[in-house]
């Protein structure tokens, strides 16, 4: 069985879309989702505790210590996620549990990746599941193991890291710690990443919540966390269904992607997954192998370009290679 982790911070509004794809595309019951809240004043998640009383909430009072209790009453797998996440695709818990299960040389499975996505690598497919070697892998998401908005990792793992250190306070300390152990070879992890074909969410990063590390965000709109909670609390909702089977490019997207209405139109769940997954996967084999050859190449003249070119033509070159994809 699996649980779900999420870490929500003044975005109560953002949530909620997060909870309502979540449930929709992967089918997963509201008590076994656990949402870690931290508020400031003058934002209250009331409203949400209201609509989804099987969710477990805990309001944060120690990190570390409250992450702790949610893992000991989670199940063997643990999504990790975050608030800015929506799901747009349907997915079976049950396939990203079973490849854990039977391949102790893959760390985790990604929900957030997929061959729509730039600079894919050598991945291989095995019953519709892609795998690859994270360490041979250019792009950034791709050679990026340890992530908490939409991926699935063994608990007993992330118990023992959490344990280990005492320094672990928010989020994102969570994700940066290990992140950097991994990457400086300090945190012997297995070699390899899982995914389904196409990707099963999108982080769109309209605000941000914390200054201790200055993640980007689109400031086009007024979609401040004091803004999105005045309109949360007028009754407004993201549309996170307009995203539904979009194939994004890029894991994080901009303000473009965001918009709020009154009610949001859910469709009757057609819950297809498995065998069509698969069949899919069979009849894009040479498209996904031409793929895969022009995103190593791509990714070997980004590579070369950053070492050469000023940055104004690696902001250029990035376009142009983004485009012709």
């Amino acid at each position: 069985m699996l649980s779900v982790i999420c870490f929500s911070k003044d975005r109560p509004l953002q949530l909620e879309a997060y909870i309502e794809s979540l449930t929709y595309f992967g089918g997963i019951k509201l008590e076994y989702v656990t949402v870690l809240v931290a508020c400031s004043p003058g934002i209250s998640y009331q409203r949400l505790i209201d609509r989804f009383p099987q969710v477990n909430w805990v309001h944060e009072t120690s990190f570390r210590g409250d992450l702790l209790n949610a893992l000991d009453a989670s199940e063997d797998y643990v999504l990790l996620g975050c608030d800015d996440v929506v799901f747009k695709d349907f997915f079976d818990v049950n396939d990203c549990i079973q490849t854990l299960q039977t391949r102790q040389d893959v760390f985790g499975f990604s929900l957030r990746l997929g061959s729509n996505l730039n600079f894919i690598p050598a991945v291989h497919s095995e019953d519709g599941i892609f795998l690859w070697d994270w360490q041979k892998a250019k792009g950034d998401y791709w050679r990026y193991p340890w992530e908490v908005s939409a991926s699935i990792y063994r608990r007993d793992f992330v118990k023992r890291y959490v344990e280990a250190r005492a320094d672990v306070t928010n989020p994102n300390r969570f994700e940066a710690f290990l992140a950097k152990q991994i990457s400086d070879f300090e945190a012997e992890i297995a070699p390899k990443l899982a995914c389904f074909p196409n990707s099963c969410c999108v982080t769109i990063t309209v605000n941000r919540v914390q200054d201790e590390y200055p993640n980007e965000f689109d400031e086009s709109k007024d979609t401040g966390p004091e803004s999105l909670y005045r309109d949360h609390v007028n009754g407004l909702k993201q549309n996170w269904v307009k995203l539904a089977h979009w194939s994004n490019g890029s894991v994080h997207v901009g303000g473009e992607h965001f918009e709020l209405v009154q009610r949001v139109d859910v469709p009757a769940v057609a819950y297809r997954v498995g065998s069509d997954r698969k069949a899919a996967a069979r009849s894009r084999r040479f498209s996904l192998a031409l793929k895969i050859l022009w995103w190593r190449a791509a990714a070997l003249l980004w590579e070369e370009g950053r070492k050469r070119l000023p940055r104004r033509w690696l902001q250029f070159l990035k376009s142009a290679v983004s485009y012709v994809s």
